[in-house]
């Protein structure tokens, strides 16, 4: 994916604005959504979340980290309760598949699924790269 070929979300219709944020408004309601964002806004894992996905634990620092910080937490809920459509900017190949397809439809479903994980995946590096600038996200 090319970063020239991103767009805003302003050419969907209602319907699909309305759907595409009442899914991504389930998810990050979620308990887990608070503790994977969190985590990021840490930028470290907690030790659950690392055994989990790794199996081994070799870093003392997460060892130690049960859950993220309650620092991370609230902000968070602030991003949570602040954000919007407007901030995405997607694969503009990606937008329009999802607005083509004929509402109610399998497909339908299917591209919304990758518009939300297209959707949950530049809202976290968006978080990461606003907490962590510091970071070389380019690699």
């Amino acid at each position: 994916m090319s970063l020239d070929n991103l767009t805003y979300l302003y050419d969907l219709t209602t319907s699909k604005l309305e759907l595409l944020e009442r899914s991504l408004n389930s998810i990050l309601q979620l308990a887990v959504a608070e503790e994977t964002f969190a985590q990021i806004i840490d930028g470290k894992p907690t030790r659950p979340s690392y055994e989990r996905n790794y199996f081994t634990l070799f870093d003392p620092d997460v060892s130690e980290r049960l859950y993220p910080t309650d620092s991370s937490v609230r902000e968070w809920t602030e991003i949570k309760q602040n954000w919007g459509l407007q901030s995405l900017k997607l694969d503009a190949q990606l937008v329009q598949a999802f607005q083509d397809a004929q509402e109610h439809s399998r497909l339908e479903d299917l591209r919304l699924l990758e518009m939300v994980a297209a959707s949950l995946h530049f809202l976290a590096g968006a978080i990461y790269a606003s907490c962590h600038p510091d970071t070389d996200l380019a690699h």
